[in-house]
This record gives structure tokens, sequence and C-alpha cells, in this order.
């Protein structure tokens, strides 16, 4: 039995496969009791959708009961046991499942599948550090990573392939800023065999769907180093707009002077990039 979880409007569901039944479960854990939270799909696609919907449902029936929602769907409303202010992202450690890929929350229980695709010197060229000596290089990334998230800096994920069961890359949220409602999606890398695939593609739709969607993000921002000019076409494809250079940004690892382009999306912006991102998807 696989379990993952997913999030919808501040709503959590539990998901699980049961390999007798084929088919996915899933249940929306903090909703009041009383409402049929109970949920069902053959696929992956298919099941989100079903969760949106039972989310909708469940909200539905506390404005007809009169009954405040566990939990505050984005906005202004405020339920009596809520303990942050709705106007404030909370973005928190959450699993994001797609049809292809899988992003968890790094740990060091992914530690030997990312040495195992992160020790190609290829995919750091533009990345803040070089590529992983060994494992225990990789173990001390990681254990750097689970500190930001700690200290709520950053959230790093591990990057898993769908039947494969095993990390292939990671990606992150970084510079969080929860007051303003904004943040920046980057320290992006995948093993050789997976880039230039519909991986990258999945992962920022999933990203910039669970900061918009769910987290109600007014701004998401990608970067990358001037002299990556792959990496500049991939995020102006999606529909991202070129912001401005950041000269003399930083030193890189490798002594390069990088200056960093910076682009964004913006939540009025975010249904036309969405919409595009779901035809790469479909294509």
């Amino acid at each position: 039995m696989m379990e993952c979880m997913m999030e919808y409007k501040g709503y959590i569901a539990a998901v699980a496969y049961n390999d007798a039944a084929q088919a996915l479960f899933g249940t929306v854990v903090n909703a009041r009791p009383g409402f049929s939270a109970v949920f069902e799909a053959t696929d992956v696609k298919q099941l989100r959708k079903e969760f949106e919907i039972s989310v909708e449902d469940y909200l539905d029936w506390c404005r007809e009961d009169g009954v405040e929602p566990t939990r505050p769907y984005y906005g202004k409303l405020q339920s009596p046991d809520a303990t942050h202010d709705a106007d404030i992202m909370d973005l928190q450690p959450v699993i994001l499942v797609g049809e292809h890929v899988r992003l968890e929350p790094i740990g060091q229980q992914h530690a030997r599948d990312l040495y195992a695709v992160g020790k190609d010197e290829s995919i750091w060229r533009y990345l803040p550090r070089p590529a992983f000596a060994d494992l225990d290089d990789a173990r001390a990334w990681i254990e750097s990573c689970v500190a930001a998230r700690e200290a709520g800096t950053t959230i790093q994920f591990a990057v898993m392939h769908g039947l494969e069961e095993r990390a292939i890359g990671s990606t992150g949220y970084l510079d969080i800023d929860r007051p303003n409602r904004a943040l920046e999606i980057g320290m992006t890398w995948y093993g050789v065999d997976y880039q230039r695939t519909s991986v990258n593609t999945e992962c920022k739709y999933l990203m910039l769907r669970h900061a918009f969607d769910d987290l109600g993000a007014l701004r998401v921002c990608l970067k990358t180093d001037h002299r990556n000019e792959r990496s500049q076409r991939a995020i102006e494809r999606i529909g991202a707009v070129r912001d401005g250079v950041l000269r003399n940004h930083r030193i890189a690892w490798d002594g390069a002077n990088r200056h960093s382009v910076y682009y964004s999306i913006i939540d009025t912006e975010w249904p036309g990039v969405k919409d595009r991102l779901e035809k790469m998807l479909r294509s």
C-alpha cells in the first residue's frame, strides 16, 4: 500500500493505493465530523479532481449548515481554532502528487538515490555547489536542507519518479516571505536521464499550483545563472516574465562571477501560465 498526502485550499487528504482494488482512496483529514469526506479514483489526475470536489462540497456543506469550517480556506474567513492569520501565506511541508512525479520533503531516506544521480558533475555547473563527492556529502547537504526547513526559510523536496519509487532529483521553495505571500522556486536539479523530459514541467506545475491555488501566493520568483541560456529559455517557455538581472550577484562555486537573471509570475498571470503548463503536459 502506497500512502501520501495532498493539499487543496488548506485542507489535507490522506491518500492510499489499494493493491487489491487497484484504486486510489482518499480522505479529507481535517473536515468536521459528520461530513463524508471520502473519495476515490483509478488514476492520480482524477484523484486530484475528486479531492478538490470533495473540499468544495465540504465548504458548501458548512455554509448550508451555518457552521465554520475547521480550517479557513484562503481569504478573510477565520475559524475559531485557527492558529494563523488567513492573510499570511501558511507554507508548510507537504507532499505534492502528479501523474508522473511525486514531490516529498527531503530527508535522509533519499540520500542514496540522490547521490546516485547527483554525482554527475554536469548537473551542477550553474548551481550553488558542486556535485556530491560521496554519500556523506549528499547526507550533509540533505541535513542542511532539513535545518533550513525547520528554520522556516526553505522547503526542499525530493523528486520521486512514478512507479520507480526512487528519488531522481530535487527542487525547492526558497526565500519564503510569508507576510508578503511571495516565494522562489529554485535549487532544482535532476539526474541526466530525466532532463529534457516532462519531469521539470510537471514539477513546476505542481509547485506553482500549490503556491497560487492552495496558499494564495501573490508572486513566485525563479532565477538562474546568466550563463545558463537553456534554463532561461525553459523559464520563459512557461510564461514567466523577466524582471531583470542582478549583476555580480554572487561568486559561483567554480570561481565565476555570476549575474542572476530574475523572472516572476504574479497571481493575475497564474491562470494563463496554468493553462499553458497543462497544455504542455497533455502534449
